[in-house]
């Protein structure tokens, strides 16, 4: 038996753990949002170059850049991918 989750107590639950994560912060790195919405870090690259989640550089070092995001550009970023 399958059980569907009513999309408003999923956008509940989600809004809750994006607060609980933000909390006392502005933003938030790659790794930690890989790790908030169990999406492999390889695969966040690949939709910040399509321009599908967008952040700000906040450090950009000699072999690397540091990303970092807001609780706006991840509920962004997931409500396009709901919308997929």
């Amino acid at each position: 038996m399958t059980t569907t989750i009513p999309p408003a107590t999923l956008f509940a639950e989600v809004a809750r753990t994006l607060e609980a994560a933000f909390a006392g912060r502005a933003t938030i790195g790659v790794r930690e949002l890989a790790e908030l919405i169990r999406m492999d870090r390889a695969t966040i690259i690949k939709h910040i170059k399509a321009g599908d989640l967008v952040g700000r550089i906040e450090a950009a070092g000699e072999n690397r850049r540091r990303r970092a995001f807001t609780i706006a550009d991840v509920a962004r970023f997931l409500r396009l991918l709901s919308d997929k």
